[in-house]
């Protein structure tokens, strides 16, 4: 088994945790109490000695305890008190193949309302250090009795896996280890190697098995790992499920209540969602119902009132049943409430309250009190007026359960912020689909312009090609966005294992956008040129800088972050296609070479970057044979030899010839040039015999040459476009001068004259290739 202390979570840190016991020493002692009975009042006759009302034996009291008569009635109010914290630090589990080793705190009950419960952010923030989540997750449902079938709860374990891995999310529980909070349990032990997520027990100390292991030796804070066993738990007790990563162990006083822990886990749930809110928006929260008991109804709408929303399980039994059926049985009606229309579900069938009420009766026909069954019944009719914040989840219809959660959190959207939240939280999950069907199509909200940005920048961050599409789709604009800053941005939050991000952590200083261009210029050889290099871009620029070729820079972004499905979405929409595909192969290739510089055996990533320049010189390859068969010579020779300004004047022959792309030099357009070249004007296609005897002076006049005319109107229009004017004649080539662009209109209007019909406007192919 892994050393417990060799896993640690986001955010822990050894030499935090040692001065956080000596630090919070004095802070726990005064502000975290637990409740323990103060007066003896004896109830029963115990095998060794005598019990209390609050369920301890004698020797569990305190010395010098009061010791009242029997007759007396022992009441919790007046008979317990608030005493120092007794029990808290780590826990060591001695019978359960565990690799973590969990946070506990034992706090008393009265820190369950809205005022006492901010006592809880100290020790979530500080004490134990715990990362923002992006999503509360809580769970309830059955746990001692818990029945529900076992495709529905391996459905459940996975489906609840993966929202909290794709979100950052935490997970509540009851912290028992049973029933529903064990399945919670079993799922997060078999994941713990690869993924760490923060699950919070919340559980009652007196019903907690072995609980006296956990109190503190010697009354010391530093001793703060103490020994447990889950094994054998008597009769009314539970023992602590063993992948938590912490409890909350809440005491009123008393060992044998049920419920104590309820409404603390509720403000608890509050105090989180509010301590990480982000623009006035709380974080967003979802709660999950597994089968489950009466507390699972109460649970179950007290977070309703909260305003959050429910998935019900339905097929798994209990309570989860009852709930969908009333769910099911209600119809919306509209009310006006605190001065506006609200609409509410309403069961007014009397037949179908008493089916509920059947129901109820018959799945906890133990309890015999019948105002129990009235209190169950009015909550479940109360649970079905919340019917829009529910979610009835069938585990055989066409969606994970991942997706109905998200698809329960969309429908709670309300303003502007909230639907921006959510919809991070849609683009770091992955369900384009979600969000494109619950918020863009909707007709009710139009996006503003900077809204779109953060989006896309958040996409863009996260990798999400499917959710950059859709933005794109949906108003957003790469140009508006792209500007200097939000580049630079990117290559500020490059991720660590990026090879962007080893290539440019030589820079003890934020990066700008010429340190970019210098590495381009680096990976190309010095053989190209990037505009970046030029001196505005070293330092701070405005937003008013854009760029002609945003897809071209985030296609090298995309590219030096290892991501290249990301590359392929932008190289798609490049106005130099060919030439964008070469850069991506050489940017991949040299990522690739740079692995063994940085001594990282990674086969896999070694095979990906390989695997990503072959795929891009094949489109390049696959570009060039398409013109090559849909263009005459002259036209594809042009698109070979045209200088373009975006890879600094460099062209598609030369580039392929820097880059060394052995595929793209096989091509017979490539070959074929080539060729040209080395004959000269002379037609390869001559006969050896005759070109011996032309060799004789006149003769050679006399011999077929090619001809690869430029026409006035195809300079004009290389010239309109800002590019180089190059021939077959010559083999170096020429910079527009400024004297060119000035003569450009001029040649249009001649050409015109000449002619006797305007400049053709370029074809879409001709864009697409030139």
């Amino acid at each position: 088994m892994k050393d417990p202390a060799s896993i640690r979570f986001i955010g822990d840190n050894d030499k935090d945790y040692k001065l956080s016991y000596t630090a919070f020493e004095q802070w726990i002692k005064k502000e975290i109490k637990v409740r323990e009975c103060c007066v003896f009042i004896k109830m029963m006759d115990g095998e060794l000695e005598p019990i209390c009302h609050c369920g301890n034996v004698r020797s569990a009291h305190s010395e010098g305890i009061q010791i009242h008569s029997e007759s007396e009635k022992w009441d919790k109010t007046t008979h317990t008190t608030l005493t120092e914290c007794s029990a808290l630090g780590k826990i060591n589990f001695l019978d359960e193949d565990t690799t973590i080793q969990p946070e506990y705190i034992r706090v008393a009950s009265d820190y369950g309302d809205r005022k006492n419960i901010q006592r809880m952010e100290r020790l979530l923030r500080e004490f134990w250090g715990l990362k923002q989540p992006g999503l509360l997750i809580s769970v309830i449902g059955g746990n001692k009795s818990f029945h529900a079938p076992h495709d529905i709860c391996l459905h459940f374990q996975h489906g609840l896996l993966n929202a909290a891995k794709s979100t950052n999310g935490w997970i509540i529980t009851s912290g028992q280890n049973e029933g529903v909070t064990k399945l919670v349990g079993d799922i997060i032990g078999r994941s713990i190697m690869t993924t760490k997520i923060y699950t919070i027990g919340v559980a009652c100390w007196g019903k907690t098995w072995n609980n006296e292991m956990l109190l503190r030796k010697n009354n010391k804070f530093n001793e703060a790992t103490n020994d447990y066993s889950t094994s054998s738990p008597e009769h009314g007790t539970t023992s602590l499920e063993p992948n938590h990563s912490h409890f909350f162990l809440v005491d009123d006083g008393t060992t044998h209540s049920n419920g104590v822990e309820i409404k603390f886990r509720g403000e608890l749930e509050f105090l989180i969602t509010k301590m990480y809110e982000k623009d006035g928006v709380p974080l967003p929260m979802i709660c999950i119902m597994l089968e489950g008991g009466p507390q699972s109804i109460e649970m179950a709408l007290n977070s309703l009132r909260m305003g959050q929303p429910l998935v019900v399980i339905k097929g798994s039994g209990r309570a989860a049943d009852i709930v969908c059926t009333a769910v099911e049985m209600a119809c919306f009606k509209e009310d006006f409430a605190d001065g506006e229309f609200v609409t509410r579900g309403v069961i007014s069938d009397e037949g179908h309250i008493r089916d509920i009420k059947d129901m109820l009766e018959a799945c906890y026909s133990k309890y015999s009190d019948p105002s129990l069954m009235d209190k169950l019944l009015k909550n479940v009719v109360e649970i079905a007026s919340f019917k829009k914040q529910i979610t009835v989840y069938k585990i055989d219809g066409p969606e994970p359960l991942d997706f109905a959660i998200l698809s329960s959190l969309m429908k709670s959207i309300g303003e502007s912020a909230a639907r921006m939240r959510q919809l991070k939280l849609a683009i770091t999950w992955g369900h384009e689909k979600v969000a494109k069907e619950l918020i863009f199509e909707k007709q009710d909200y139009k996006f503003r312009p900077d809204e779109l940005n953060s989006l896309l920048m958040f996409s863009i961050i996260n990798r999400r090609v499917d959710f950059i599409r859709l933005l794109l789709e949906f108003g957003a604009d790469l140009k508006n966005f792209l500007t200097a800053p939000s580049l630079t941005k990117l290559y500020n939050i490059l991720p660590k294992n990026s090879g962007a991000f080893r290539l440019l952590k030589r820079y003890d200083r934020a990066i700008c956008l010429r340190d970019i261009g210098e590495l381009m210029e680096m990976i190309m050889e010095g053989t190209f040129h990037s505009f970046l290099t030029q001196e505005k871009y070293n330092q701070d620029m405005g937003d008013d800088e854009r760029f002609d070729n945003p897809y071209d820079l985030m296609m090298v972004y995309s590219a030096l972050i290892d991501a290249p499905d990301m590359a392929k979405f932008f190289w798609e929409n490049s106005r130099t296609p060919i030439a964008t595909s070469l850069v991506a192969h050489k940017i991949f290739l040299f990522l690739d070479k740079m692995e063994a510089t940085w001594a990282r055996i990674d086969e896999e990533m070694t095979e990906k970057l390989e695997t990503s320049a072959r795929e891009f010189e094949r489109l390049a390859c696959g570009l060039m044979t398409m013109c090559y068969h849909n263009y005459d010579k002259p036209d594809w020779v042009q698109i070979l030899i045209v200088p373009l300004k975006e890879w600094g004047g460099l062209n598609l022959f030369d580039l392929a010839t820097i880059i060394d792309a052995k595929n793209f030099i096989a091509h017979v357009a490539y070959q074929s040039y080539l060729t040209d070249l080395w004959m000269g004007q002379l037609k390869p296609t001559i006969n050896s015999g005759r070109l011996f005897i032309s060799l004789i002076p006149p003769l050679p006049i006399f011999l077929p040459y090619n001809k690869l005319p430029m026409t006035k109107k195809d300079l004009a229009i290389k010239i309109l476009r800002g590019q180089e004017i190059t021939s077959p004649q010559t083999k170096s080539r020429k910079r527009m001068s400024d004297n060119d662009a000035e003569l450009a209109p001029n040649l249009q209007s001649n050409n015109e004259k000449d002619d006797g019909d305007s400049v053709r406007t370029p074809t879409l192919k001709e864009k697409l290739y030139y």
